[in-house]
This record gives structure tokens, C-alpha cells and sequence, in this order.
């Protein structure tokens, strides 16, 4: 397996492959290896993880339970069947170069640290679910820290053959072990790893590519900016809303024809009329998209804020992909989308699916509106 393993992996988008060999107790082997998500995989990930499984059999040649860690790729082989188990069997901490920080602001840095590494986490099980890889950013004061650094980086990573909630979990056991393993040392950069998944962060931007989470710290309290706060709550919401945009658009050009047998309740779709709002309208409302209006962009597409006619201000979202999913499916789902209302969701005011554009139009949400509106101002992170 060290010489098909490495291949194997570094062939495939997920950049992550498993295998076993032999047969009878002792005599199997079985075999992981993954590269970090942002790695080049056409050449990088195959000569790290080549070497992985090279170094492990020179430097634990008497070893039946090995693991190797390096920045980019890790490798395990072991006698144990440790495949079977959606956990990190073996969890390790590593520390950057990055200095140490003084107590007087090692508190604050760990807060901030733990939300970024929240956000991260959660970023890559629910918007990167195939790959479960995420990066992040937090922009800082730089006064807060004595002037040595202005951002923090983050990168969280599980194996992709874990579901989105043994993900979840296994990052919050990693997270759980940095008050023991990583916070006591008040460094500014380090790790927790094991063949499942780690947790990353540094106050240098250690991968490649812009960071897929963006958050900002500002004001003399600390209080986080959810300034991407439509973008993070649109990446939850998106997957489901754009799956059903097709069918939306071919229910309303077959309307006359089948009006009678898609729906389980043909009323109810009569009410979506009204939710229909037209390019230019939304074009006169964004300046045209113009990039100064620009919120962010999120996995499924741009965000840009606008004014309506009647002067409510808005988030228009441009999709940038549309699923292929089964049409009638997709027209009950928009159907219970559209009756969907909750306290913590950002409200649904329109579409629009003219010019070969599919927009979504959702109430605005100012800068750190998110946080109070999700925990109000007794949290603990906001005050």
C-alpha cells in the first residue's frame, strides 16, 4: 500500500484514500492517507505522502502502529483497525515559530481564537461538505496584541469519508483538547492533529488561496463584526434554496399544463407570485452590482446590498450554480421554503430569474447584527 496508497489519493478531488491488506488477526494492514485540502495535488501531495510512508518504515521500522504528520499530508498503517473508528485514536499538538503572547493578552487572543476555529469548523461541514476542508481570517487590532501581528489564520480538516455530523464532532474534541494541549503555552500558532481531523491556527496566512471564512474584531471591546453575517447565514440556507430554483422555472413555463398533478397543494403556489422581483428592479437597486455595494461571496455565489423601491434595504444574492436535482422535488421544497420563518434565519423577500440570472432577495442585516439577533448582548463573545 505505500507505493498504490499515495497515488490513490493524490488522484482523487478529496485528495484522501484508505486500504487494507492481508488477512487473519495481526496480519492485516490497514492504511490512511490524506493532504490538506489547499495542496497541490498534481505533484505535492504525492511525493508528501510518499515520503510519509517512506519515513514511517525507516524510522519505525520495528513498529506496527505508525503515523506521521507533516504540514501538508499525514499517513497512518497500523495492524488495528482504526478505520473503523470516526475519531482521532491518536491526537497530537504541535507548535508554530510564532512567538508566545503575554498573559495580560493571552485570554483575549484564546477567545478569539476558539470563535474563528468555530467558524472554520463549521464552514467546512456545512458550505465544503464534500471535501470537509475549510480556511479562515480574523482581522485584528493590531494594538490589541502589542502591535506583532493584525490577523489570525485558521484551517479545519476531516477526513471526507466522515459524515457532516462525525466531522462536527471530532473537531469539537479537537477543540475541546486545546485548553490542555496548546493554550497553557500563550503561542500564537500551533495544532491539534490525529488521523480523523485537526485544527489549525497561526497569526500568518499558512495556506494557499484566500481564506473561505473572514471575520473581524473591532472597537474597544473586541466585539466580533459579522460584517460576511448574510454570506455565513446564506451558505446554510443556499444549498437548499438552490436546488430548487430549476424546478421554480419550469413550474411556472409548464404551469398551464401541470398545474394540477406537481403539487400536493396548488394554492399554496399561487402565492409566489409575489415574490418575484424583476432584473431591473434589482439591477436600479444595487448600482448594476456594483462592487462598492459587494458584501462578500460565500460558495454559492456574490452578495450585494441594495435598496428596493419602497426603500427596505436588501441582500441580493447571485447563485453561481444550479443543481440538477429532480424537478418535482425541487418545487416542494421551494414550497416549504417559502412558508419557512425562524427567529435565527434571515427572511426570503424575492427571485428573480430573467437575463439568464437566478437571484435570491433577502432582508439586510447591518454589521454585528447577527451575533445580538443569535445571542444577544449577554454573550460572552460580545461583550
Amino acid at each position: 500500500m505505500a507505493d498504490t496508497l499515495p497515488d490513490n489519493a493524490s488522484s482523487l478531488p478529496t485528495l484522501f484514500a484508505t486500504g487494507a491488506m492481508g488477512a487473519g488477526p495481526n496480519q492485516t494492514v490497514y492504511a490512511l492517507a490524506l493532504c490538506r485540502g489547499d495542496f497541490d495535488a498534481s505533484f505535492g501531495c504525492l511525493v508528501c505522502l510518499k515520503s510519509g510512508f517512506k519515513d514511517g518504515q525507516v524510522l519505525c521500522d520495528s513498529d506496527m502502529d505508525v503515523t506521521m504528520f507533516y504540514d501538508n499530508c499525514h499517513v497512518r498503517y497500523s495492524n488495528r483497525n482504526f478505520l473503523a473508528s470516526t475519531n482521532n485514536s491518536q491526537q497530537h499538538a504541535f507548535f508554530s515559530s510564532s512567538p508566545s503572547l503575554a498573559s495580560s493578552v493571552a485570554a483575549r487572543f484564546k477567545t478569539f481564537v476558539t470563535k474563528l476555529l468555530n467558524a472554520t469548523a463549521d464552514y467546512a461541514v456545512v458550505a465544503n461538505s464534500t471535501r470537509k476542508f475549510a480556511t479562515g481570517e480574523m482581522d485584528v487590532d493590531r494594538d490589541y496584541f502589542g502591535g506583532q501581528f493584525d490577523k489570525i489564520s485558521s484551517l479545519a480538516q476531516c477526513t471526507p469519508d466522515l459524515t457532516s455530523a462525525q466531522c462536527r464532532a471530532c473537531l469539537a474534541a479537537a477543540m475541546s483538547g486545546m485548553p490542555r494541549l496548546v493554550f497553557p503555552s500563550n503561542r500564537t500558532g500551533a495544532r491539534v492533529v490525529g488521523e480523523r481531523c485537526g485544527l489549525r491556527f497561526d497569526v500568518f496566512p499558512f495556506y494557499d488561496g484566500k481564506p473561505m471564512v473572514r471575520l473581524q474584531v473591532g472597537g474597544p471591546g473586541g466585539k466580533t463584526k459579522a460584517t460576511l453575517a448574510v454570506v455565513i447565514v446564506l451558505a446554510i440556507l443556499g444549498g437548499l434554496v438552490v436546488v430548487t430554483l430549476i424546478g421554480l422555472f419550469f413550474w411556472r413555463k409548464k404551469r398551464s399544463q401541470r398545474k394540477a398533478s406537481l403539487f400536493v397543494n396548488v394554492d399554496d403556489m399561487e402565492s409566489f407570485e409575489s415574490i418575484f422581483i424583476s432584473l431591473s428592479t434589482l439591477q436600479s437597486a444595487t448600482s448594476n452590482f456594483d462592487e462598492k455595494n459587494k458584501l462578500g461571496e460565500g460558495g454559492f455565489g456574490a452578495v450585494y446590498k441594495g435598496a428596493l423601491p419602497n426603500g427596505q434595504e436588501v441582500a441580493v444574492k447571485k447563485l453561481c450554480q444550479i443543481s440538477k436535482q429532480g424537478v418535482g422535488q425541487m418545487k416542494n421544497e421551494l414550497a416549504l421554503i417559502a412558508k419557512l420563518q425562524h427567529k435565527n434565519l434571515v427572511r426570503l423577500v424575492g427571485v428573480c430569474l430573467e437575463g439568464g440570472e437566478h437571484l435570491l432577495v433577502y432582508e439586510y442585516m447591518p454589521n454585528r447584527s447577527l451575533d445580538i439577533f443569535l445571542f444577544g448582548t449577554s454573550h460572552p463573545l460580545l461583550r
